[in-house]
């Protein structure tokens, strides 16, 4: 594997896991714990692999080129992350799983691994929750640092802190960890 090989299978990669994500999100069908967040836990595994491979070589033997493309790489990497915590649709099929996760008959394995992904979104500070949640202009135009170019930020109507089935966002991350 050569430096130049890196860029376009990471451009591949990015692009091959923004349609894995798309995929679920806009899917026609009722959520389940299997299209969403199953498909959710598998999305974006090329990418994984491509980046374990580059960050291992450019760790191990770090030169000119390998930085470079880290300095490329890393605000891609962000704006997907971004795009991910910040797709309503996708998050609002999360959102109404773990609403109706009693009468879904989850197994302990499958609750754990849905609180620890309302754990990733609230820690982002972008759960939408499915309790009136509205966008807003955030004060004064500032980027709120959700990644949105149109600068807007979540606002729940529960009241930050507070998350569907836990007594506030310290339980979940505190869950999660």
């Amino acid at each position: 594997v050569s430096d130049e090989d890196f860029a376009p299978a990471f451009e591949a990669a990015l692009e091959e896991a923004r349609g894995e994500i798309a995929a679920i999100a806009d899917n026609p069908e009722p959520a389940t714990f299997a299209n969403t967040v199953e498909a959710l836990e598998v999305a974006g595994k090329t990418l994984d692999k491509v980046l374990s491979v580059f960050f291992t070589v450019a760790g191990a033997d770090s030169n000119d080129r390998r930085q470079e493309l880290q300095r490329e790489f890393s605000p891609k990497l962000a704006a997907y992350s971004s795009e991910i915590y910040g797709n309503k649709a996708l998050f609002q099929r999360i959102a109404t799983l773990w609403e109706d996760r009693e009468s879904l008959g989850l197994t302990e394995e499958q609750e754990r691994v849905a609180r620890e992904t309302i754990a990733d979104v609230d820690a982002s500070g972008l759960w939408p929750g499915r309790a009136a949640t509205t966008l807003e202009e955030a004060a004064g135009g500032a980027d709120c640092g959700s990644g949105t170019s149109d600068r807007r930020r979540a606002v729940h109507a529960w009241g930050r802190g507070d998350a569907p089935g836990f007594g506030s966002v310290v339980d979940i991350v505190s869950f999660a960890l």
